[in-house]
């Protein structure tokens, strides 16, 4: 290994490692010395086991990257991202894997992509509510925060499925814990609607290559609470849902009539992956933490071009809207609509003109209903 470059400024943590572990530009660490240091290298320590002493880590402010180890000083200021330090309540910290995410006030698809099974994961979700909250399953089955004491029958906590967390105001749940492999997890589709976890933090994988070990029937869908739906049509996913979010809960629609199993494929491949199309900066945007749940519509605009915006309303609050996206395959743009709520309520519709700045009313009226599928594709 390279010798320290003297007179490079240094990070100031001193350290003796009783372990050999960690990697340095494809070199192990020398057992009692990590003295690695140059301007044009980062220090990556990823296990191991370091006590201040004799032995030292030396790095340019910035280039120490810390993924792994247990320490006897607080080391979370030198942790890599997505990384942070967990008190062991010994005067040692040990560097795990963070699953941060930001929960709003209302309702939260969730899921982890850190290994959090079973009623210890459970336990470390609720530990992470620090203002308490209702995490619910499909089953209907909940853990509810009520009287300083989490309460309810929700037993444990699976790593394939998604939880609707309810909240009452804006927080950080921040849990740390090995990172999940999707690989270990196959995931069940019952017929009808399933609420599906995503078990990885890869946030770059096409949404046909996540789930090309599934074999889909025409019209299934896939939907997210705030980044859209894809449809199954012509051999592949269609709509605006275009890559999976780690950290954020599915419910997929399987019309097949029959259980079907797959595993995640999150590997990258070559190519860009398309953004999801969302209603965040659109002219009409709803407020999706509202509502536990949403209906989806597949709908094509009389007028022509894609320069139109719609939007569903009920009693003039907007519920949901969504410009056209160009399916070559129908050769048309069509609307991929989510409609968020909770109740069976009578919707109106508008339409918007992004040239001319012009609102105009639609003549639709339907009725609001949880997880309803409207049109497809191939109608």
């Amino acid at each position: 290994a390279p010798a320290p470059s003297p007179g490079c400024p240094v990070c100031s943590l001193r350290w003796q490692t009783d372990s050999t572990s960690g990697h340095f530009s494809g070199w192990k660490f020398p057992e009692h010395s990590v003295l690695l240091d140059s301007d044009d290298t980062k220090v990556i320590i990823t296990a191991g086991i370091f006590h201040k002493g004799a032995g030292t880590v030396s790095a340019k402010s910035g280039e120490l990257s810390i993924k792994g180890g247990t320490f006897d000083q607080d080391v979370n200021a030198y942790c890599a991202k997505g990384y942070s330090t967990v008190n062991n309540g010994d005067n040692t910290w040990t560097v795990m894997p963070l699953q941060s995410q930001e929960i709003v006030a209302g309702w939260n698809w969730y899921s982890s992509y850190l290994a959090i099974e079973g009623t210890t994961g459970l336990e470390k979700l609720q530990t992470a509510l620090t203002n308490g909250g209702t995490i619910k399953a499909q089953n209907g089955d909940k853990r509810y925060y009520e009287l300083n004491d989490w309460r309810g029958n929700l037993a444990s906590y699976d790593m394939t499925k998604m939880y609707m967390i309810n909240v009452s105001i804006d927080q950080t749940l921040d849990i740390n814990a090995p990172l999940a492999d999707a690989a270990d997890y196959i995931v069940e589709l019952v017929p009808n609607w399933n609420w599906i976890g995503y078990p990885s933090n890869n946030a770059d994988v096409d949404i046909n290559v996540a789930l090309q070990d599934l074999t889909p029937e025409a019209g299934d869908r896939i939907k997210t609470q705030n980044n859209g739906f894809a449809e199954f049509a012509f051999g592949k996913w269609m709509g605006g849902l275009k890559k999976l979010v780690p950290g954020q809960g599915y419910m997929y629609n399987n019309k097949s009539g029959e259980t079907k199993k797959f595993v995640y494929n999150v590997e990258t491949v070559r190519g860009t992956v398309e953004a999801n199309v969302t209603a965040e900066n659109n002219y009409w945007a709803p407020n999706s933490r509202l509502y536990p749940y949403n209906m989806t519509v597949t709908a094509i605009l009389d007028e022509i071009g894609d320069n139109y915006e719609i939007a569903a309303f009920v009693n003039g609050e907007v519920r949901g809207s969504a410009r056209p996206i160009y399916i070559e395959e129908v050769d048309a743009y069509m609307f991929f609509l989510t409609i968020h709520g909770e109740n069976v309520e009578e919707m109106t519709f508008k339409g918007y003109n992004l040239t001319t700045g012009e609102e105009f009313e639609l003549s639709n009226v339907m009725n609001y209903s949880n997880d309803a599928i409207v049109g497809s594709i191939n109608e």
